[in-house]
């Protein structure tokens, strides 16, 4: 029931091929493991998700001619009103003054067309680099203090946030931004969620709004030499913890299938914390995977369903065809079709909104 699936790259087995007698060799050996495990672990978690949010649809909203869309056409994830549709910045990068202005003017248009829902994580904005980087601080191997994944969605969002509101005024419509925990081996219990949290608030500069587990614990490098170490009910108590300590107002998981999504929803119900969403891959193109029931689990459960992916990654709005396949093989699959996945070829199929 897991939307994501990963392998251990194969040169983890230098981390059990390490021997050392002497008490020098030791120390490098253990060194050596924890460089390797960082660096194994972001080879995996920098493919792992990429994510942009489409909020539920609730039942029987419409969107009138009155004003702008997202004003009528709205929808509750736990305590808060939101847009039907959410801005995903999973690619807000920039590489420079430009690109910052050029993103802010996009921050300021959502916000004026009532589009007030953002979603983001952690290591949003991150580099190849900085991911690494961030593992390293993590392990203890630079001097550098902190475990931050390096990514600049937050921050930038921040900033934007402020400036809106105080070109717009106190009584003005507030952003409403949804981020991410990631988890990784050495994030090994509660506390590190409320830590994350707490950075996450730090850059933000306000309480979030929603908060949510980026994907099961599945970043396991070591699954094939039989060792396992899956933390998924530690997190839980983390966003319990951080509710209680008031960094985020609502909290929720992403990439859940139902039988973790019905212990997560469980687990907190039993710690007095409601559920509030699953974010999951669904579209039109992407139902039979598990998608459709995991969405039927949400329904039975209570918890807000957000969708990315909601356009098939470009699929259902004819940007690619069979004559122009992206190089990503992600996205070439729901063109051509992937049987192991589940995907038929979506040639033929029209764009939304085609008559």
């Amino acid at each position: 029931s897991l939307f994501v699936r990963v392998r251990p790259p194969p040169f983890i087995i230098m981390v059990v091929a390490c021997r050392a007698e002497r008490p020098r060799r030791r120390e490098l050996c253990a060194r050596s493991r924890a460089l390797i495990l960082a660096v194994a672990t972001f080879s995996t978690c920098v493919s792992s998700l990429h994510q942009a949010p489409l909020a539920a649809h609730p039942a029987g909203a419409r969107p009138t001619s009155h004003g702008p869309v997202a004003a009528t056409d709205r929808a509750r994830i736990g305590s808060l009103d939101v847009p039907s549709l959410g801005i995903g910045t999973i690619k807000w990068a920039p590489g420079g003054a430009d690109d910052v202005e050029r993103l802010h003017r996009t921050f300021d248009a959502a916000m004026d067309a009532e589009l007030d829902l953002f979603d983001t994580a952690e290591r949003y904005g991150a580099s190849t680099r900085s991911l690494v980087g961030g593992a390293l601080r993590a392990v203890g191997l630079s001097r550098e203090r902190g475990a931050s994944f390096g990514g600049s969605g937050e921050e930038l969002l921040g900033s934007f946030a402020d400036a809106y509101a105080s070109r717009a005024g106190a009584d003005s419509r507030r952003a409403q931004v949804a981020t991410k925990f990631t988890p990784v081996p050495w994030r090994r219990d509660a506390q590190s969620v409320v830590d994350a949290c707490a950075a996450s608030v730090e850059r933000l500069g306000a309480p979030l709004d929603l908060y949510q587990i980026h994907m099961p614990d599945i970043v396991q490098p070591f699954r094939r030499f039989g060792y396992v170490d899956v933390k998924d009910e530690a997190y839980w108590d983390g966003l319990a913890e951080c509710v209680r300590l008031g960094l985020a107002r609502n909290v929720g998981v992403s990439n859940y299938g139902p039988t973790l999504l019905r212990r997560a929803h469980a687990h907190l119900e039993r710690l007095g914390v409601p559920l509030a969403s699953n974010q999951i891959n669904f579209s039109l193109l992407y139902r039979a995977q598990g998608s459709q029931a995991t969405v039927g689990a949400c329904a039975e459960l209570g918890v807000a369903p957000l969708a990315y992916y909601p356009l098939a990654m470009g699929v259902l709005t004819a940007r690619w065809d069979a004559s122009s396949l992206p190089a990503d093989a992600g996205l070439r699959a729901y063109i051509v079709g992937d049987p192991r996945r589940g995907i038929p070829p979506a040639g033929g199929v029209p764009p939304i909104g085609a008559r």
